[in-house]
């Protein structure tokens, strides 16, 4: 089996014709194998999740034998959800996959092709290999598979940001380093901020973890944790100033990352 190729993340995105750029989904990781109509669906951790969508299986079995990268995603009002995808890959239950399918479907974007038939498609440019992935897809298959749109520019991406979680940029000339990350790929999120107030604080080995009212644990390393641990032993309580991607039905901040303590 053969470890996807991963994004280097960075906090400045390039602006270079060298590059081309895709919109970053908020679903999960996949590479599908398709021989003589048989679909396997493994996830970047190698968990075998075909049968959670049989819309996208059913879709893929009509492809020439292939191994395709990309992401299962759900979409909700245009963007992609993380909560209503995690909703979907945790089923065990035969019917209710049945039932979610057709009520909440799942998309796979599809942004490369690794192989197809007996060809090895790794040391092939990307560009080289999105032509390919275009001859076997097309436009897509119905709405549950489809090539990722992509840009020579970043310019029109950040103009959706309220709609996405970041930018992903590649090379043109790159080609397939399967499990490594190279930075021939990179990632640019876009970052959402808030202020909580911790209350407690748990010690670790490089600073604290800072936990707040509502149970979000927040790790502060360095210095600053030890102005944090200062702050809450004194007054009982800091506000400290976070970075997060976004919140979950339930108020929990995915990614939560310490910017600075609230003077």
């Amino acid at each position: 089996m053969i470890s996807p190729m991963l994004c280097k993340p960075v906090k400045v995105l390039p602006h270079d014709d060298n590059y081309i750029y895709e919109f970053k989904a908020d679903g999960g990781r996949v590479l599908a194998y398709i021989k003589q109509g048989r679909v396997k669906i493994l996830t970047r951790q190698g968990n075998i999740v075909g049968s959670k969508f049989p819309e996208i299986t059913a879709k893929l079995s009509k492809l020439p034998d292939c191994v395709l990268d990309g992401e299962i995603v759900v979409f909700n009002d245009g963007k992609t959800d993380f909560k209503l995808y995690q909703k979907r890959v945790m089923l065990e239950n035969p019917f209710k996959i049945k039932l979610l399918s057709k009520s909440i479907p799942a998309t796979f974007i599809v942004f490369d092709i690794i192989q197809l038939g007996d060809v090895d498609l790794k040391y092939y440019t990307l560009m080289e290999r999105k032509s390919t992935l275009a001859k076997v897809i097309g436009n897509g298959l119905n709405d549950c598979i489809k090539p990722i749109i992509y840009y020579k520019s970043p310019h029109f991406l950040l103009e959706k940001r309220h709609l996405i979680e970041g930018i992903v940029a590649k090379r043109k000339d790159s080609i397939y380093e399967a499990g490594k990350r190279s930075g021939a790929w990179i990632k640019y999120r876009f970052i959402k901020e808030d202020v909580v107030v911790a209350v407690k604080y748990e010690e670790t080995p490089s600073g604290i973890v800072a936990i707040d009212e509502q149970g979000h644990r927040i790790t502060v390393n360095g210095r600053q944790a030890e102005a944090v641990k200062r702050a809450i032993d004194e007054n009982g309580k800091v506000e400290l100033e976070i970075d997060y991607m976004e919140k979950t039905e339930g108020g929990r901040y995915r990614f939560p990352a310490f910017r600075r303590v609230v003077k």
